[in-house]
């Protein structure tokens, strides 16, 4: 190497030394990524806090939607926060509590672990009712406790009623409880001084008014067991211990509030997750509470407070621009109408919400949708 090259070698040396010290760290554009779809996992993923503008995908779908508040999220959403956004995010052990911060691409960030939780991830079952929503509306029927576990001796009693359906005569009755009592109010603490309700022992609430109508007549046509049980010490301890875990999260009153009614839900405690979620209702909730209110409601067999939060969740979700939220509604309106023996609405709705599904291309909640248009005579 002659003299004039190697001076140019060494100039050039000098050059890439002096840019690589200079010149910040190029960081690397994150990739989306998500837990296979293989293994799925049906555990609680909160959205409790969200800033700004938070858009999700999932494998297979043909485009982003926007996130609102208090969503359940899964290990299969792809998030895209952007520049000017964040989140927090619970996660599935009830204990972590992750940030997502601005221009975040990718998975779920909480932890993989074995959910202490899981919330249903399969169809409901829907028993109709055998009477329209017209006579319905004339019965009082029971609103809480019905189906459920309750967690507390002394349960809230309520139920749907009028100006003119008062006084009501108010009936407990179930194995050594046989408790009545007058109100003109449509709701009625079960009293201290009344016979002890036993845990694991079925119990039952009939309500009449000064019209001669009954909630018995509700029970007699649907095939829901209606009744409650009182739980167990030991159920009621483990169920104090996954609230107390809860309590201890730094997180907003609202999302503490959610991810109780969803430790109640899974516990099969639902009326007490309803009036939880009934309570966040008071402040413009968000679309996701509207939807998980009217699966309690769904899945204790009050099909017209199912309808309504299905309905009030279409208009926020179609408002939003989120047709995954909105096909979601749908479903939710299609199963509150069969209850109600309205087939022909019924089929409107999942078709509607069959149309966003192959549209955003989410073929696992496309052949849930299918399955069912195809039990009450729709098209598949």
């Amino acid at each position: 190497m002659n003299r004039s090259s190697l001076v140019i070698s060494l100039t050039l040396i000098s050059l890439l030394l002096l840019i690589s010290c200079s010149a910040p760290p190029v960081t690397p554009s994150p990739t989306p990524t998500a837990i296979s779809a293989s293994a799925p996992d049906l555990g609680i993923y909160l959205l409790a806090e969200l800033d700004g503008t938070i858009t999700r995908t999932r494998p297979g779908w043909t485009q982003q939607l926007p996130l609102s508040v208090a969503t359940l999220l899964t290990r299969n959403d792809l998030l895209y926060v952007a520049p000017d956004a964040s989140g927090a995010i619970v996660c599935a052990d009830l204990k972590t509590v992750v940030a997502v911060s601005a221009n975040y691409i990718g998975g779920s960030p909480c932890p993989q672990h074995e959910p202490l939780i899981k919330h249903f991830n399969g169809e409901l079952v829907v028993r109709p009712l055998r009477q329209t929503p017209e006579v319905l509306t004339a019965i009082p029927y029971l609103l809480t406790p019905r189906r459920t576990f309750i967690t507390d001796g002394r349960p809230l009693l309520r139920w749907h009623g009028s100006a003119e359906g008062a006084p009501y005569s108010v009936r407990v009755w179930g194995d050594g409880v046989n408790w009545e009592n007058v109100t003109t109010e449509t709701e009625l603490r079960y009293p201290e001084d009344a016979p002890a309700l036993q845990p694991g022992v079925p119990y039952h609430v009939t309500v009449r008014d000064s019209l001669g109508h009954s909630s018995d007549e509700e029970k007699d046509k649907t095939a829901l067991d209606l009744s409650f049980v009182l739980m167990s010490p030991a159920q009621m301890a483990e169920l104090e211990a996954l609230l107390a875990q809860v309590d201890a999260l730094q997180v907003n009153e609202t999302a503490i509030s959610l991810l109780k009614a969803e430790i109640y839900s899974a516990r099969s405690a639902r009326s007490d997750a309803i009036l939880l979620l009934e309570g966040l209702m008071s402040a413009k909730p968000a679309p996701a509470i509207h939807i998980r209110l009217a699966d309690l409601y769904l899945s204790v067999g009050l099909f017209l407070e199912a309808e309504a939060g299905y309905g009030q969740a279409l208009e926020v979700y179609q408002a939003l621009g989120d047709i995954a939220g909105e096909a979601a509604a749908l479903a939710g309106l299609g199963s509150a109408r069969r209850g109600l023996n309205q087939e022909a609405s019924a089929i409107e709705a999942l078709e509607a919400a069959a149309q966003i599904y192959e549209t955003l291309n989410d073929l696992d909640a496309l052949a849930q949708i299918q399955r069912r248009l195809a039990e009450i005579g729709g098209s598949p």
